[in-house]
This record gives C-alpha cells, structure tokens and sequence, in this order.
C-alpha cells in the first residue's frame, strides 16, 4: 500500500516539470537526499564522538540544515525547483559560514571548514546557471579575503593558493555548467524534432496522401471501435458509403490529373458537410466511407441529402477546364441494426450503394469548357 502511494507520488512529482526542467528537478532530488543522509550522519556522529563545548553548536547547525534541506526536498517534489535549488545552495553557504564565525577554532587556524567553500561553487555549477555559479563565488571570494586579512593565525596557510583553488574551481565550474546546459539544450531539441517526426509519421500512417481524408486502415479501426461504442450506448450509429458517378469518364476524357482534382474537391465536400464527431476516409480510387456517430436513418439521410446538393452546385475548375453537376451515389447502413461488426456494415452499404446505382445515376449533364 505503502509502495502504491509512493509510486503514484512520484508519477505526479514528473507531471510537474517539463521534460527539460524534469531532469534538473531529478538531479537535485539525488543531491537533497545524499545531503540530508550525510548531515544526519553528522549529527549522530556529533552526539557519539563530540564532547568538546562545539557539540551544541554543530549539532544546532546540523539541525538547521536538516531542516532547510528537507524543505527544500518538499519544494522540489511540488515542482517549485528555482526556490528549492537555491534553499539547497544557502544551506551549503551556511554550513561552512557558521563554522567560520562562530567556531573559535577556525579562526585559530582550522582550516577545513574553508574547503567547503569551494563545495558550494560546485554546487552552483550543477543546479543554477553560470551566472549564478559567478555571483556566487564573487560573494565567497569577498567574505573570505577580509576573514583571512583580519585574522593573522589563518595568513600562515597558503592563502593565495586557496583563493587560486575556488578561481579554478569556479572556472571550471561554470565551464561545465555551461557544456552541460548547451547539451541538455540540444537534447531538449532533437527530442523535440523526433516528436515531431513521430506525429507527421502517425499523420502519414492514418491520412490519404491524396485528399487528406483518414485513410482505410484508419477507418476499420474507427469504425469497430464506434460500432462497440454504439451497442454499449444503445445508440445508432450511421455509415455511408460514397462513389463518384462516371469517374472513368472524367479520367478518360480529361486525364489522371483532373480525375486527382476532383477527388480531392469531393473529399472536401464531404469533410466539411459532417459534424466535427464525424469521420470521413477514403475506402480507396473513388471511394469514400463516412462513419457518423449517434446518427438515427433519418438523420443519415439528411446529411446525404446535404452531400448530394453541395456536389450538384459546385463546379470543378481545373485549369480551363470546367466540369458541372457532378453526382455522387450514396449506400447508407446503421448499427447496430444492420450488423454488429465493421464487415457487416460494409457489406450492407457496398448493397445499397450497388441499388441505387442500378436505379439510375445521374449523368454528367454538360462539360464546358471556356
């Protein structure tokens, strides 16, 4: 139960990020929790080892870091990074920072609290920008200088080295910070071209190439899954069937390309005389299937009708060809009622389209040409 709560957590925790922003938010994570197990570490360590009068003092700084951190922990699983990343730099400033001021020890010539310093410019160079990872490292370099002039048991070290050190540090710091972010950046953007490539792709595998209707694959998929929705529903489904009268004959006498033409202005119609609920695919060469949820007969036949008379007033101008009244045949077929499956629905379309072919299509009635 535990594991099914925590797991579910996570997945919202990735839903509060961009992908870009998911991965910074994740690497922070692993360092919020590598630091709050280490200072928890400390603490116990602390109270077991320490018994001089500095044991309240880091205790009380452990303490206080813990806190700062396990907030800053919070913040980024809420999908807040910018304030969580800096709450993780502060506590990382602070804890050598307190060290220094308040531990007479230092200042008496303890210089490994110093190290830490340069701990924090790494750490700026992995979660905030170069420019952040500068600031800070100038604030360092500032508090340090004074801190070293001002007490003379701390000029013994090699002080110009160390200041050395946080210099390459900081350059390296931001050198890499920088490499880094022009990576994720590329990364972010050949991520963005493939899913890119993906949607034209699964364009491409559901659309004709030709008219831009759904293609048939698509349309057998559209068409089961609708006629199961249907059933569940006790709702009609409608399908039509749609053939171009005489369509050899306008290959025949104007050419394969006036033929694509008016296919393509057939397409048209039909794709904007549907409801936005509807599908219309292109079964194949003059062909098409519109499949037309929650729609009774009656209703069926009134979109046909609609059809039938923005074919019969448009005219087809390709070039200075002109090709008028146009007609289409139509087969119309309801599920559930005439089949509980996609071939079922078809086969009765295909036999009502065959119909009213058989009782007369209407002839191309005149071809002007200008």
């Amino acid at each position: 139960m535990k594991t099914g709560l925590v797991k579910a957590y996570l997945i919202k925790f990735t839903t509060r990020y961009s992908e870009g922003e998911l991965r910074r938010a994740e690497i922070l994570i692993g360092i919020q929790i590598v630091f709050v197990f280490l200072m928890s570490t400390t603490s116990v360590l602390v109270i077991l080892f320490d018994n001089s009068d500095r044991q309240v003092l880091y205790l009380s700084l452990d303490l206080c870091l813990l806190t700062i951190l396990v907030t800053a922990l919070i913040l980024n699983l809420q999908g807040k990074y910018k304030v969580s990343a800096w709450l993780t730099i502060i506590a990382m400033i602070l804890g050598p920072w307190v060290s220094i001021l308040l531990d007479e020890t230092v200042v008496e010539g303890d210089f490994v609290p110093l190290i830490f310093i340069a701990l924090s410019i790494q750490l700026c160079s992995i979660l905030l920008s170069e420019g952040a990872t500068i600031f800070i490292a100038a604030f360092q370099l500032c508090s340090y200088i004074p801190l070293v002039l001002l007490n003379p048991n701390l000029m013994v070290f090699n002080w110009a080295s160390f200041i050395i050190f946080i210099f390459f540090t900081t350059a390296l710091g931001v050198v890499a910070s920088f490499i880094t972010r022009k990576q994720m950046e590329q990364i972010e953007r050949d991520k963005s071209e493939i899913q890119k490539d993906k949607i034209q792709l699964r364009i491409l595998s559901e659309r004709d190439s030709l008219t831009g209707l759904y293609n048939r694959g698509y349309m057998t998929e559209t068409l089961e899954r609708e006629i199961s929705r249907a059933i569940r529903k006790n709702q009609d489904l409608g399908v039509v069937m749609v053939d171009i009268d005489y369509f050899k004959n306008i290959n025949d006498t104007f050419g394969h390309a006036m033929g694509d033409y008016v296919i393509c202005g057939v397409a048209d119609i039909l794709n904007n005389s549907i409801r936005k609920s509807d599908v219309a695919c292109r079964f194949g060469g003059d062909e098409f299937i519109l499949i037309l949820p929650e729609c009774s007969l009656i209703k069926t036949k009134e979109i046909v009708e609609t059809i039938r008379e923005a074919i019969k007033n448009n005219i087809f101008c390709y070039g200075e060809r002109h090709l008028r009244n146009l007609s289409l045949s139509f087969g119309i077929a309801v599920a559930p009622e005439n089949g509980l499956c996609g071939e079922e629905i078809l086969k009765v379309a295909d036999d009502m389209l065959y119909v009213e072919k058989k009782e007369g299509r209407t002839e191309l009635k005149q071809i002007d040409w200008d």
